[in-house]
């Protein structure tokens, strides 16, 4: 009897020392992930301006982080839309209000640009036209994510519930939604159109650049997040080796580009630099991201059918 009362005391401390380290690892994500918003939204106010009129060497190399930043930013939103738990109109609205905040704050840093005597001139500002690809090359970069979830059946749910997450059935009100979102994808590639380019054109350059972020997703993303979102590895122990396997896949993708167009891959001294930085500072932004998500109790798990 003695020794039943103490076990049942034995498992009420573990509990409780349980129960305190996840409510620490949940303020501790907490202030991690408003810190993480922060600076995106800041590096979405002072991407343009830098990218626009660098004023030294210093600030072009700041330059090309923090548009590896705003790739990452895509990246992270694209893990969480398609592998979350949550029901799809959740994540949406996740999706919507996050693009909308980033947009903002972007349009702002874009706008410091203008000249005072023309202002919004629609005729001048043909950037504002490239924003219709970016449902496209968001969607190219989902795709393999999407194919881990319908297909594997894995979804980022909370490690500590007491069930394992169900998979979402399929509905009618869900197939319109996705229709339509395939089709706001498709009617905004009509927008660089606007600027005098031919059809055929931008078709050509809408494959070119969803091939390049579907094979983004597929190179970086997915197998970040089946590394690093996993219960059954170490996230210290595979992150610095996420990171410094795809700085190198990254500099290794640009010379095999640059062999194929030259016949040889040449690189300068100043050019394997660019594609190490550009890398490692998108994936440096992913691992955070992800690593936020495992603070608060979320890992790669496989969804078992409603009964």
């Amino acid at each position: 009897m003695q020794r039943f009362q103490f076990t049942i005391k034995i498992s009420s401390v573990n509990e409780r020392f349980k129960n305190l380290i996840r409510e620490r690892d949940d303020k501790l994500a907490i202030v991690l992930l408003a810190i993480l918003g922060f600076l995106m939204v800041l590096t979405n106010r002072v991407i343009y301006p830098l990218l626009e009129s660098p004023k030294s060497s210093f600030e072009s190399s700041i330059s090309v982080s923090l548009f590896a930043v705003v790739l990452a930013e895509v990246a992270v939103l694209s893990i969480w839309t398609v592998l979350s738990s949550q029901s799809f109109i959740t994540r949406l609205q996740i999706l919507f209000v996050a693009t909308i905040v980033l947009f903002a704050s972007w349009l702002l840093g874009y706008s410091s640009t203008f000249d005072t005597d023309i202002g919004l001139n629609l005729r001048n500002r043909e950037q504002l036209y490239y924003i219709g690809w970016i449902p496209l090359l968001f969607l190219a970069m989902c795709v393999p994510l999407i194919v881990l979830r319908f297909f594997a059946s894995r979804v980022l749910a909370p490690i500590d519930s007491a069930t394992l997450p169900t998979r979402q059935p399929v509905t009618i009100s869900g197939l319109m939604l996705a229709t339509g979102l395939i089709a706001f994808t498709v009617a905004a590639l009509q927008l660089p159109a606007l600027i005098g380019n031919r059809q055929a054109d931008i078709w050509a350059a809408s494959g070119a650049f969803a091939g390049v972020f579907f094979l983004i997703g597929l190179v970086f993303v997915l197998p970040a997040v089946l590394i690093l979102c996993s219960s059954k590895r170490s996230f210290l122990v595979w992150s610095p080796v996420i990171l410094v396997g795809s700085a190198l896949a990254g500099l290794g993708i640009v010379a095999c580009f640059v062999y194929l167009v030259n016949g040889q891959a040449v690189l300068r001294d100043d050019d394997w630099i660019i594609p190490l930085q550009f890398t490692a500072s998108a994936m440096l932004v992913i691992i955070i991201a992800i690593g936020i998500m495992r603070m608060f109790g979320y890992r790669l798990m496989k969804s078992a059918k409603a009964s």
